[in-house]
């Protein structure tokens, strides 16, 4: 922000440090955006529900749906961060491998130190190199941490509830099937012999959806 503030009037230093202002401030407007608009206390039940749901007893079928889903949250969880943390490490690492390059390999060229971004104008880059790439690499990692912790808490929600209802899919499926079971008679079944006849008693018995 300083160097696009100070180099206001080129246009090349404002193109060049515009990218970088816009990425740090859509993560500024996640992150203020999940502190204000979400309850910490809400965010915390919502660990402590999935928590609860893991340690009460299921069914072989429910739990297997839950650590499915869970899989799913972690497979994400996984891949989301590894694509991040080496964007990171890529961006972060061009000045530094492109540097000792330069130093390691002999050439007649002079090479000029390029920062993260614009701020040759403002600071002396070959004096304060170090120095700013210590800061650029650990604000990075910081800027890439936040939407890997929301997008991904998110997910687990996510997956968690997609689990849930697929246990009370699971849940209906199987009552239906069973009360399917219950209520199947053959109402062609003959009365006892002992009895000679065929009494509204004996058809209940035979046949349950009569005693609704």
């Amino acid at each position: 922000f300083w160097g696009l503030v100070a180099g206001i009037t080129d246009l090349s230093i404002v193109m060049e440090n515009a990218s970088p202002l816009l990425v740090n401030s859509l993560v500024i407007i996640k992150f203020v955006n999940c502190v204000f608009t979400n309850d910490k206390l809400q965010m915390k039940e919502l660990l402590e529900d999935i928590e609860e749901t893991w340690k009460i007893k299921h069914t072989n079928s429910e739990k297997k749906i839950l650590q499915h889903y869970a899989e799913k949250s972690r497979t994400f969880t996984i891949r989301y961060a590894i694509v991040l943390y080496a964007t990171w490490l890529f961006y972060s690492m061009t000045s530094i491998v492109v540097s000792g390059i330069y130093m390691i390999l002999p050439t007649n060229e002079t090479y000029t130190v390029k920062f993260l971004y614009r701020m040759d104008h403002v600071l002396d880059i070959d004096k304060y190199f170090k120095l700013l790439m210590l800061h650029g690499f650990i604000s990075v990692f910081y800027i890439v941490s936040v939407p890997i912790a929301i997008d991904t808490t998110f997910t687990l929600y996510t997956q968690h509830i997609c689990a849930l209802f697929e246990c009370l899919r699971y849940i209906a499926n199987e009552d239906a099937q069973t009360s399917g079971r219950l209520h199947h008679c053959d109402v062609t079944k003959e009365p006892p012999i002992n009895t000679g006849e065929f009494s509204t008693a004996d058809s209940r018995i035979c046949c349950p959806q009569l005693n609704s």
